[in-house]
Order: structure tokens, then C-alpha cells, then sequence
């Protein structure tokens, strides 16, 4: 049980750091798409910011599952919820400055991509 815990928590920073420096790295590389606040309604950036998120939720369902070191699914099912719930009061504070299909878009990716990668993880692990 404590493995899991550590896991989740584990792949919770993963996740932070990767996105938040992934973000950092957009921001910096395309200034004048950006507002001051981090939002945009440009729409090839949001798709470009989904396609990092779904990355960055693959990457650390996976490593949860690494780390979790089981065959059960609970950790990144975990992982994927806290990290839906995170998103959720993230995403509310730049509801009406960013078009809604990005939000709702983003938090749909969050717990299926956390799963997914972990799934890969359980699969990589039993060939």
C-alpha cells in the first residue's frame, strides 16, 4: 500500500514538472502567442499544449506504474483522478479566456492517458 501512495505522488510531481516545464519551454519559444497570464486563443498552440498533456499523462501513468510495481491498474487510476481534480480547479481559472472545447478537452485526456501509460508499463513488463 505504501508503495502505491509513494507512487502516485511520484508520478503527480512527474507530471508537474514535465508540464510545467514543457509550458515554460512553449511560452519562451513563441512569446507573442502568450498573454501575460499563460493563456491563448491561438489554436494551433492549444492543440500543441493537448498533445503535451496527453504526453506528459503517458509518460507518468507509466512511471507510476514503475514505481508502483504491481499488477493492478489503482495507482494510475489514482494518479489519473487526482490529476483530473487538480486540472479541474487549474482549468476553472482560465474558463473565460480560453475556448471551452480546450478545457474540457484537456480533462478528458488527463485519466485515460495516466491509464493508458501505465497500461504500456503492465505490457512492456509481462513480454
Amino acid at each position: 500500500m505504501g508503495r502505491y501512495i509513494i507512487s502516485v505522488v511520484i508520478g503527480f510531481i512527474i507530471w508537474t514538472a514535465l508540464w510545467l516545464g514543457s509550458n515554460a519551454a512553449l511560452q519562451a519559444s513563441m512569446p507573442n502567442a502568450f498573454e501575460t497570464s499563460g493563456a491563448t486563443s491561438n489554436t494551433s498552440v492549444l492543440v500543441g499544449i493537448l498533445g503535451i498533456a496527453i504526453l506528459v499523462s503517458l509518460v507518468s501513468g507509466y512511471i507510476t506504474m514503475i514505481i508502483a510495481a504491481g499488477k493492478t491498474m489503482t495507482p494510475v487510476a489514482v494518479l489519473g483522478i487526482a490529476l483530473v481534480a487538480v486540472g479541474i480547479f487549474v482549468q476553472i481559472q482560465f474558463w473565460n479566456v480560453m475556448p471551452i472545447w480546450y478545457h474540457l478537452s484537456f480533462l478528458a485526456a488527463l485519466l485515460p492517458c495516466s491509464v493508458i501509460g501505465g497500461l504500456i508499463r503492465l505490457r512492456m513488463r509481462h513480454e
